[in-house]
């Protein structure tokens, strides 16, 4: 279960220090055992690797301890201990019980905004599983101390236990007078006891929801529940961006924000050092004379902000039921044309109060990134319509450039979001998304690197596919961007670290496309899957619902319709439209016919060959669909295996488990037949790390 790792590091002045690393499964706690102190929160290593194997110099530099001072004593091999042993090594038997709860205990037992009963019951599993497993090693058991639980609220004294028994009692009999009409309790007593319950025990977050409900049903009393979280009278509310916050949440974490005169939460504004004030984009007068620099350059650095150097013009406010604005950026390359008079030529055309032009280094050698500021549909729709785009000027045949899409986050709510995730990433959507799209990771190596699709098994209704989003940025729907509060907003796992400046909602999917009818239509499906998913069952999250869809609001996006070749349903003449997917010369080629089989009757059909792609070929694969494997070695016959273990076992090969075998002249994975696992049983194949192609 756990695993204890001690190993020895050298510091600055060249001391010997000795360092326990306490580990269960892919996440892992440091312990200097000099210091008696850990050097490091709960980290997490990548899906699949040992944290034994981070214990290296660069790991040292990076992570632990943010500097290069220490490196690792080579003349002290890494040793595994037993339990007793890492209790005697570090002589404190509390820090390792500490550590070994902190690595049982989920990110979100640390967030401040999950409730107190919720943190304690998380800190009680934690706290029984240890237990358990030294019991089971030694014998003993530490005993948990006793408690009383009443209303989701844990006490460890009679009095406490009694006094938050007899004050919700109190409650509810005051409650009940007053509905039975006694006219000797006003509304300013109600009011009174509710906040004077809520104050007391806010943390018993269900029982004070069905106060608030009782007394918001049947009295006039002004209560609001902000979206804060609290209580608060109507009268001392305020607003903050889009919610209503309570008084002292507004004291304690609301700022003006200069640019667009209102007040947003702290986390979501930008503080600039140079006038001491709040905006809503990025302002650095530190760098003034940076900036101005790289604001003369027709192609400015890849850190450069938009939002710095053009600010944010559109007055539209992005809502969760309205409109919202969007940011595009496109790659491109300037052909055989100069690089720099050829970004001077696009943002002049585009308009130099609408975009800026980048540098981007994984495009060719003569590539720009065209990076707008925050605009609604019709603005991108009119700027892309009226640009005059050199013929010389490349895009979709260049193998690297492709189009993201920047949603202001506040266009979505759980529920769309659940849904926006299940429509774009959904396998049966595939050849629908990949038409206007131009790609699809599941089938295109140019897809495969830079937008992967999200498990298929998170993608069973929406709540799921939020709760399961991965927090990796190269997803076909990236999260990333999003600062800690809207992550909450809006449901995500808190066990990804949400830190981004912009809150925004990033699709990739699309290759980009110079030719004025897929890169408009591709600005304007963008917005229509949104509306799409605010409106659509989750049931029909499909390519023909949104069809169907898509006529009943034909007016609204042009260039789709022209895409699909639909027209508005109150049209009276039926007008043949040729469908520009069809006609369009940035054509999709055929997706590669591909095989599968349901190997030993399993479910989940695999496919026949899987390419390596650069190495990653069957981790992508095993990812994109939710699976788990393991590598093996058969030194007698020089094969690398990937086994998908369904007999259990991850370290022996049994008679279920899925087998493909790496060809390394095509560079492929095969799916072996079924009888396959007998025959190499008998060559002794042993568990390896991942073959040298894919590190």
């Amino acid at each position: 279960m756990f695993q204890f790792t001690k190993f020895v590091i050298v510091d600055a002045l060249d001391n010997n220090v000795g360092m326990l690393l306490v580990s269960f499964r892919n996440k892992y706690v440091v312990y200097n055992a000099n210091r008696r102190r850990t050097h490091t929160d709960v980290m997490r290593a990548a899906h699949g690797v040992d944290p034994v194997t981070l214990i290296n110099d660069e790991q040292l530099a990076t992570i632990w301890f943010h500097g290069n001072s220490y490196r690792v004593n080579k003349r002290y091999p890494l040793e595994s201990l037993t339990y007793d042993g890492a209790v005697g090594y570090t002589n404190d038997r509390y820090d390792v019980h500490q550590m070994m709860r902190s690595t049982l205990r989920p990110a979100s037992a640390d967030n401040v905004l999950v409730d107190r009963a919720t943190r304690r019951n998380i800190s009680d599993r934690a706290e029984v599983l240890v237990n358990r497993y030294i019991s089971r090693l030694n014998g003993t058991e530490s005993v948990i101390e006793p408690h009383a639980r009443f209303k989701d609220g844990y006490y460890y004294q009679a009095t406490t236990y009694k006094l938050a028994r007899n004050t919700f009692k109190q409650f509810g009999k005051l409650v009940a007078r007053a509905k039975a009409g006694d006219e000797s309790i006003s509304d300013d007593d109600l009011t009174e006891a509710f906040f004077d319950l809520d104050n007391r025990y806010h943390d018993f977050t269900t029982h004070i929801n069905s106060a608030f409900y009782v007394l918001d049903h049947d009295f006039n009393l002004g209560i609001v529940h902000c979206d804060c979280g609290h209580y608060e009278s109507d009268s001392n509310t305020h607003d903050v961006r889009n919610d209503t916050w309570c008084d002292n949440c507004f004291d304690d974490d609301a700022v003006y924000v200069e640019d667009l005169d209102e007040y947003w939460p702290r986390d979501d504004a930008y503080y600039c050092d140079g006038d001491d004030c709040y905006y809503s984009y990025e302002r650095d007068y530190d760098s003034d004379d940076d900036d101005d620099d790289d604001r003369n350059q027709p192609i400015m650095s890849y850190s450069t902000n938009v939002l710095s150097v053009l600010g944010k013009s559109s007055p539209i406010i992005s809502s969760q039921f309205g409109e919202f604005t969007m940011g595009i950026e496109l790659e491109m390359s300037s052909g055989d044309s100069h690089c720099e008079a050829s970004a001077d030529d696009v943002r002049s055309r585009l308009g130099t109060e609408y975009c800026i032009i980048k540098h981007d280094g994984s495009l060719p050698h003569n590539g720009f990134e065209v990076v707008t500021t925050p605009q609604g549909l019709s603005v991108h729709i009119a700027k892309f319509k009226a640009w005059d785009i050199d013929p010389a000027y490349r895009a979709w045949n260049t193998g690297k450039c492709g189009m993201h899409v920047h949603i202001d986050s506040r266009a979505f709510t759980q529920m769309t979001l659940g849904k926006f995730l299940m429509f774009i990433n959904s396998a049966a959507n595939m050849d629908f998304v990949r038409k206007i799209a131009g790609r699809h990771p599941m089938v295109d190596d140019q897809a495969r690197s830079y937008c992967s699709a999200e498990h298929q098994s998170i993608l069973s209704n929406p709540k799921q596919a939020v709760k399961g989003k991965s927090g990796e940025r190269y997803r076909m729907v990236n999260m990333c961007n999003l600062g800690g509060r809207e992550a909450i907003r809006l449901g995500l796992s808190m066990d990804n670290s949400y830190n981004g400046k912009y809150n925004t909602v990033e699709l990739r999917i699309f290759r980009a496309s110079l030719k004025k009818e897929r890169l408009l239509a591709q600005i304007e499906f963008t917005h229509a899957a949104v509306m799409f998913c605010r409106v659509a069952s989750w049931r029909d999250l499909n390519g023909a619902s949104f069809i169907k869809w898509l006529k009943s609001v034909a007016g609204q996006y042009p260039a789709l319709v022209k895409w699909y070749g639909v027209r508005n349903v109150h049209t009276s003449t039926p007008t043949v439209i040729a469908p520009a997917e069809v006609t369009c010369t940035d054509a999709v080629p055929p997706a590669p016919s591909v095989e599968f089989r349901h190997a030993h009757d399993q479910d989940h059909g695999y496919r026949l060959t899987i390419p390596n792609h650069h190495g990653f070929g069957i981790r992508d694969y095993a990812r994109q669909h939710g699976l788990y494997f393991t590598y093996f070695r058969c030194a007698t016959l020089q094969l690398t295996l990937a086994v998908f273990p369904y007999s259990g076992d991850e370290t022996t090969i049994g008679d279920d488990d899925v087998i493909y075998v790496l060809d390394v002249v095509d560079n492929v994975w095969n799916l072996q037949e079924d009888d396959f696992n007998a025959i190499i049983r008998e060559h002794n194949p042993v568990q390896a790390d991942a073959p040298a192609t894919s590190i």
